[in-house]
């Protein structure tokens, strides 16, 4: 919501997109949760707009639209494997879309909007400029520099000025969301930094509590990239990695029998995902799984 909110992207959502259809922000944010949520109902976007959102699904089903374009496919109603795989979702196969409010400099993951890894939070430690404002933009009210183009640039640049001398160097700016919503209120050491980049006014915040919930100031999912260059052949990984601790492994299919006594018992079952970890023993039961070293959740090798 917060990212598609600047004024200056009207025009995108007033054109038709590369679909010839028009696609405005409700639609769009719609089709982005019906694309991945797991039920077929059409979602309620006036829920999530109002903040009171009751379950999944709420509307009536799910339209055809995917099986009108040329070639048709379905939704895929899970979650996505990449964010490319945004690209599916209609409206977002416009380009000056997706450079606007998901990746606008391809070469440099840093400066990427969103993610489809996360964990359902924003770290506001880490997370870029605009994606900070449209933190801002999306549970606040009536903000200059959610609606002043001017405004909005002169926040992001101040924001990323402060980031050059703490993310760079691994500094961490806020010590809880608490902290966060102190600051965005003017209090604190940095509060009236950002009440000055806000256009010297104090940013509203419509719903603190529900603003605290969605965000954190520690990432458990991260995107590792490495890149090669020998003579004219260039290769990149991109490898995505989640830290938090996963539940044991409690299904029937690994466990292990030895059939008799007389037969040894077979070597300990290992998970080449989680490396030196050991999914089931010699006698079948199941074994912790050691996360020191992250489960991959994504990999790909250009």
């Amino acid at each position: 919501m917060g990212l598609t909110a600047n004024p200056a992207y009207e025009p995108l959502f007033s054109q038709r997109d590369s679909d010839g259809q028009f696609t405005d922000r409700t639609t769009l944010l719609r089709e982005i949760i019906d694309y991945s949520d797991a039920d077929q109902n059409a979602f309620d976007i006036g829920q999530l707009i109002t903040n009171n959102v009751t379950g999944p699904g709420g509307g009536g089903p799910e339209d055809n639209f995917y099986q009108s374009l040329r070639p048709a496919y379905m939704r895929r109603n899970s979650p996505f494997d990449s964010v490319n795989e945004l690209r599916m979702v209609r409206g977002l196969g416009d380009d000056d879309l997706w450079a606007a409010i998901v990746d606008p400099d391809p070469s440099n993951p840093r400066r990427r909007n969103l993610t489809v890894w996360g964990s359902g939070q924003v770290n506001v430690n880490t997370a870029n400029a605009q994606t900070l404002l449209a933190l801002i933009c999306a549970f606040g009210r009536a903000n200059l520099a959610c609606n002043d183009p001017i405004a909005a640039r002169r926040f992001t640049t101040g924001i990323t000025m402060v980031q050059g001398f703490t993310v760079s160097m691994g500094l961490p700016i806020f010590g809880s969301p608490q902290v966060f919503t102190a600051t965005l209120q003017g209090r604190g050491m940095l509060g009236q930094l950002f009440k000055t980049m806000a256009g010297d006014q104090p940013i509203q915040i419509s719903d603190t509590a529900s603003l605290e919930r969605a965000i954190t100031v520690e990432s458990k999912v991260f995107s590792i990239f490495a890149a090669a260059r020998v003579g004219l052949s260039y290769t990149r990984i991109h490898a995505v990695i989640d830290m938090r601790p996963q539940p044991q492994i409690d299904s029937t299919f690994l466990r292990v029998t030895t059939g008799g006594s007389d037969i040894p018992p077979p070597p300990p079952v290992i998970d080449v995902t989680r490396p030196n970890s050991v999914a089931a023993g010699p006698s079948g039961q199941i074994q912790q799984v050691d996360e020191r070293g992250g489960t991959i959740l994504y990999w790909r090798e250009d």
